[in-house]
């Protein structure tokens, strides 16, 4: 186990330690009613739930955001419980009902606002993986292209390859699952075109270029029919 881990372990551990020994200290084992155990049961529970927070974190480009949201909630919650159950603990009343409804709502509020931003977070993080995947194809085709033209010393295939390239470069990030086929067969174009650029034949260059350009025409017209 590395260093850091023990440390975060002995970390975490000080706390429960501190308000134990202080609670069996100043108040003993014996005679407490049941309001006083629901409420240490429920800072334990408020504690643990804070201690567990990064397992709840959605997994993304923008993880460390997600993170600070949710342990802004747990964090809160914790600190609110305490005090709650501490007043608990020291008026000690006969009646555990109102302990119990307190902590209860505290919770259930706890509850309802971390599920609340964690399905945001999973929206947030599903769409920039949308976002990503949009962006992959159209960055893959405009390097392989970039590739094509600076392999090429030859001015005039270099200039045709561009022409690729700037269509490319073009198209729209947003894709659909409709082009989905179009932009796979776009793909085999680029190595296509690849395939001529080395054997420095301008004619079949153009060729495979004005079909690359009119594919990407297609690809475009496909999508703005489907938004």
């Amino acid at each position: 186990m590395k260093k850091t881990r023990i440390y975060w372990i002995i970390l975490d551990l000080i706390f429960l330690i501190v308000f134990n020994i202080l609670f069996f200290s100043m108040a003993g084992a014996k005679g407490h009613p049941a309001s006083v155990w629901i409420s240490y049961g429920f800072i334990h529970g408020a504690y643990a739930l804070l201690l567990l927070t990064p397992y709840f974190v959605t997994k993304g480009k923008s993880a460390d955001v997600y993170g600070y949201s949710l342990y802004t909630i747990a964090s809160g919650y914790f600190l609110i419980e305490l005090v709650a159950g501490v007043i608990f603990i020291l008026l000690h009343p006969q009646d555990w009902k109102p302990a119990l409804i307190v902590q209860i709502v505290l919770m259930a509020a706890y509850a309802f606002a971390m599920l609340t931003s964690m399905l945001a977070n999973e929206k947030t993080a599903s769409n920039e993986a949308r976002i990503q995947n949009d962006l992959k194809f159209v960055r893959n085709a405009s390097a392989q292209l970039e590739s094509i033209m600076n392999g090429t010393e030859k001015k005039e295939i270099k200039k045709l390859v561009e022409k690729a390239y700037d269509a490319a470069k073009s198209c729209q990030v947003k894709s659909s699952p409709a082009v989905a086929a179009l932009e796979s067969g776009m793909m085999n174009q680029i190595g296509a075109i690849q395939r001529v650029v080395f054997s420095e034949e301008t004619e079949s260059v153009e060729k495979e270029v004005q079909l690359f350009v009119r594919m990407a025409q297609e690809r475009e017209r496909q999508l703005r029919m489907s938004n």
